[in-house]
């Protein structure tokens, strides 16, 4: 639901302007949760009448505002202050077609035509498909009339109870589909990844888990998460209990188990990219995924450009140089001390240039070269030297070209002396 068709609807009901920023998060059982983030502005009154915003929707209740802070100023706030239920009424149901009518009419039938030993769903099933498909014309026809007539009919239904919902149900109505059809995609995307076993990332290792501890002792009652708690305030015990240096150790270990599983995630993640494109199935792909794929191949990595290397350099530490100060601390330095970095930059570009033809002399004869390419597509990050050097002869045409228009501009003036 958008924020302005809620001011809308709000205006429309002479509600004072109160509500300046709200989320909606998921449906519960069919009711729209809607979490506001309220401020009053100065000319708005102390309180906001609560009897105009339940009249927005019939079906609103659970109203609970506060206001915040007073000021004008409009400020997001971190946790949701007010939430609104939206009860959206259940839809009439689709009417069965004419094979379900002859289904429940003649499930009897078909079951008892079936041997007790054979009586499973499928086989009656399949015996209802074949009384189907042989029963005469003017017995189906009647099936299907009587369809058709429910069909009417519900037709008729769900046009009176789309008439009947109020602007912020069918705001509700739609959020539901958009969440319905995010779920129906993860639970496919997860199969199709289940199917092409793609690798999971191993969960990070702490280092408070590798204490060398058999058993913690752990008072006993109550249920399984009190324990649990009980159990990790006793390993947090044990850890502030340990000397610094044993800390250290264990740190390190952590950090190096997490660092070895990380590399054999991204070299089997790299595989299974390589065999979704030798399955033309790289739309399942993102493009986190296509970088770590690049990065197994050996892409060298981009360039820096001057201002990088200033702020990377100990002078722009020394000057304290950050992302929003880089670009007028570096203009304001000596020509020398510009032209240094300006011409490291050069040679790190005619570097990167010459180790990107290796890299994709290397991807050719290796027979990868379709494969680079298809990667570097979905990752956007196709910056060969042809590109560059497609980049100055553009811009070197577009000079001649202004250089001809106003020799053409003059030659007149010339013919006429």
């Amino acid at each position: 639901m958008s924020w302005l068709s809620f001011l809308r609807i709000a205006q429309h009901s002479k509600i004072p302007t109160a509500v300046t920023r709200f989320h909606t998060s998921r449906p519960v059982f069919g009711s729209l949760r809607v979490n506001l983030h309220c401020s009053l502005s100065a000319r708005s009154s102390s309180t906001l009448d609560i009897n105009h915003l339940k009249n927005v929707s019939p079906g609103i209740c659970n109203v609970v505002l506060q206001r915040s802070a007073s000021t004008s100023e409009i400020l997001p706030a971190k946790k949701p202050i007010s939430s609104i239920e939206v009860p959206v009424p259940n839809p009439p149901k689709r009417p069965p077609n004419a094979y379900t009518l002859f289904c429940k009419e003649s499930y009897g039938k078909a079951k008892e035509s079936v041997s007790i030993e054979d009586q499973n769903p499928q086989k009656v099933m399949a015996n209802l498909g074949k009384m189907w498909n042989s029963l005469p014309e003017n017995e189906a026809n009647m099936y299907k009339f009587k369809a058709k007539e429910l069909q009417e009919k519900y037709k008729v239904a769900k046009a009176e109870w789309e008439a009947r919902l109020s602007p912020l149900q069918e705001e509700a109505l739609l959020h539901q589909k958009e969440e319905h059809s995010e779920a129906l995609k993860k639970r496919r995307l997860k199969k199709v990844f289940k199917e092409t076993e793609k690798p999971e990332r191993v969960k990070r290792v702490l280092a408070i888990n590798l204490m060398d501890i058999e058993d913690v002792d752990v008072p006993e009652g109550g249920n399984q998460k009190e324990k649990f708690t009980r159990q990790v305030q006793r390993k947090t015990e044990l850890w502030n209990a340990l000397p610094e240096n044993e800390k250290e150790a264990l740190k390190e270990k952590a950090k190096l188990q997490n660092k070895n599983a990380n590399v054999n995630y991204e070299k089997k993640l790299a595989s299974w990219v390589q065999n979704m494109f030798d399955e033309h199935r790289m739309d399942i792909v993102t493009k986190p995924e296509t970088k770590v794929a690049l990065e197994q191949l050996g892409m060298p990595s981009r360039n820096k450009a001057a201002l990088q290397l200033f702020m990377m350099s100990e002078l722009g530490k020394e000057k304290g140089v950050t992302v929003g100060t880089a670009k007028t601390i570096f203009d304001k330095l000596s020509n020398a001390q510009r032209e240094t970095f300006s011409h490291q930059a050069m040679e790190d570009k005619e570097k990167y240039q010459q180790e990107w033809q290796d890299w994709m002399g290397k991807m050719e004869s290796k027979g990868l070269k379709s494969y680079a390419e298809a990667l570097l597509g979905k990752s956007r990050a196709k910056h060969t030297a042809e590109k560059v050097g497609r980049k100055s002869t553009s811009k070197g045409k577009k000079k001649k070209g202004r250089g001809k228009k106003k020799s053409t501009k003059k030659s007149p003036k010339k013919s006429s002396t």
